[in-house]
C-alpha cells in the first residue's frame, strides 16, 4: 500500500519525490477482490494478548512487520482501526487502475519485484519500461516484504540505487 500511495504523490506533486522505491506493488488488481481473505480478516482479534499470538496468525516475517505496526496497550497489542475500513481500502484496488498515477512519475524508481509476492505477473517488470531512469530487480525466493525476507538483497539494491542519484 505504501509504495502505491508514494507513487501517487509523486505524480500528484512531483516537487516533493525526489526518488521511489516501489517494492511488490503494481498499478492494476482489477477484478482481483478481497473475499477470499474477507472471512479471515473479518475473525481477527480486535487485540492480541502476545507477540506469540500476532506471530501465530501473520507468520514470523509477516508478524513482525504486523507488530512494529500495531499499537502497544497495558494488555496486548491492538490493531490500527477497524478491519472493515482495511479491507474498503483494500477493495478499491480492485476497482481501477493506477497506470495513469505511475505514467506521470518523473522522478527516479527502483523497481523490487518479490517472486513469491501479490503483484500479478508483468505489471512490474511492463513499469519499467518508461522514459524516465528505472531500476528493477526481481528477488525470486522472496514473498511480498522482500526487505524482510530478502535484506541483504534488499540494502544492496536500495543503496545502488541511492547511489547513483544525482543531486
Amino acid at each position: 500500500m505504501g509504495a502505491l500511495h508514494s507513487w501517487c504523490l509523486a505524480a500528484e506533486r512531483p516537487e516533493l519525490v525526489s526518488a521511489l522505491v516501489v517494492e511488490d506493488m503494481a498499478p492494476d488488481f482489477r477484478g482481483r477482490t478481497t473475499g477470499p481473505w474477507e472471512p479471515w480478516l473479518r475473525a481477527l482479534p480486535v487485540e492480541f494478548d502476545s507477540a506469540e499470538q500476532v506471530f501465530a496468525e501473520f507468520g514470523p516475517v509477516a508478524g513482525r512487520y504486523f507488530l512494529d505496526a500495531f499499537d502497544r496497550t497495558a494488555t496486548g497489542w491492538r490493531l490500527h482501526g477497524r478491519t472493515a475500513r482495511w479491507i474498503e481500502i483494500a477493495a478499491e484496488w480492485g476497482t481501477r487502475d493506477y497506470w495513469a498515477q505511475w505514467r506521470a512519475v518523473r522522478s527516479p524508481a527502483l523497481l523490487i519485484e518479490a517472486g513469491d509476492g501479490v503483484t500479478p505477473p508483468g505489471q512490474m517488470r511492463a513499469m519499467a519500461e518508461r522514459d524516465y531512469p528505472t531500476a528493477y530487480l526481481r528477488v525470486p525466493d522472496a514473498g511480498h516484504l522482500v526487505h524482510d525476507e530478502a535484506p541483504q538483497v534488499y540494502r544492496r539494491a536500495v543503496e545502488s540505487f541511492l547511489a547513483g542519484l544525482t543531486p
